[in-house]
């Protein structure tokens, strides 16, 4: 099998209360990372499929009053294309199915941005995004239906604010989404919309406004409502940054379930370092491109106490 040299590494400072996954690179170090026979990267820890996401020199830049523009993406790519200038592979591959990846960084780097492109909410201003094998194309006659069909059938979000609709019950916003693609009758939506309550732990909530939830527990339903229409993507935008350390732990071990049992692939948004251990790959973006990133050999679920312990000893 070929090999390729892994990217740079950064690796965060945690305690015993936070293990490192076993076999995950150090600091620094740069090892061989055998590929399979379509030039990808085989996971030490995990089977991942054929790639999801693929991104090629994405751009993003906004315009300001007077004219001025602001550039938030540099130049960000994801892909097996190689160097033309020396014709080695890229050190950044694309996301794979069934992957979980961590955008990482300070605020204001650009990793919301870079995930509201790859969703199709917002369009770059030069390069490429590729989805599920189609690259996304902004300029087409009927760019918007196609993207809004896109975003329906095949990617589920989850917002740090939850976004639920206040007027209707934990049983509708779940609902709601299946409704709007139309392809299930009544009573397939209504028993698809309590499987997915359940599997959250609200089986006994369905009926209550987000009003009458926790955080926890209305962060949980934007969950189910985000597997509604049984995406192959979801993609999560500081999706626990307003939970407290339990419900952190929490949300962040059901999505681990639901990335290992249902081999959905995942992109999470966030500042907090202690996350890592729950992701395959850290991509680390600073100032706009990716400056270095992490591949943990096993995802590692936290325990709330020891976590909890470990925040109350380092603050």
């Amino acid at each position: 099998m070929a090999a390729v040299s892994a990217a740079p590494v950064i690796r965060a400072d945690l305690s015993e209360a936070h293990p490192r996954p076993s076999g995950a690179a150090t600091e620094g170090e740069a090892h061989e990372v055998e590929t399979d026979r379509h030039g990808m990267p085989i996971h030490p820890g995990k089977t991942l499929g054929e790639p999801v996401v693929v991104l090629k020199d994405v751009r993003k830049a906004y315009l300001l009053d007077g004219g001025a523009s602001v550039d938030v993406l540099k130049g960000i790519s994801l892909s097996l294309d190689t160097d033309p200038r020396d014709g080695t592979p890229s050190e950044f591959y694309p996301i794979r199915e069934g992957e979980f990846v961590l955008l990482r960084g300070a605020s204001g780097q650009g990793k919301t941005t870079l995930c509201n492109c790859i969703g199709a909410i917002d369009s770059v201003t030069g390069g490429s995004i590729e989805l599920f094998g189609e690259v996304l194309d902004a300029k087409a006659a009927d760019s918007e239906r196609t993207l809004a069909d896109l975003r329906l059938r095949k990617i589920g979000w989850v917002f740090q604010s939850f976004q639920l609709l206040g007027a209707l019950s934990a049983f509708e916003n779940v609902e709601l989404p299946m409704s709007v693609l139309g392809e299930l009758s009544k009573q397939e939506r209504t028993a698809r919309a309590k499987m997915l309550l359940a599997m959250v732990g609200l089986e006994d909530r369905i009926s209550h406004l987000p009003s009458e939830l926790s955080g926890g527990e209305q962060q949980r339903v934007a969950i189910a409502r985000s597997l509604a229409n049984a995406p192959r993507l979801m993609l999560l935008d500081e999706a626990v940054a307003d939970l407290d350390t339990r419900n952190q732990v929490a949300v962040m071990n059901l999505l681990l379930r639901i990335n290992l049992e249902r081999k959905v692939t995942m992109i999470m948004v966030t500042h907090d370092p202690h996350l890592e251990c729950y992701a395959d790959r850290i991509l680390y973006i600073r100032d706009g491109r990716i400056e270095a990133q992490q591949i943990n050999a096993k995802q590692t679920p936290l325990d709330a106490e020891a976590h909890a312990a470990f925040l109350a000893a380092e603050g």
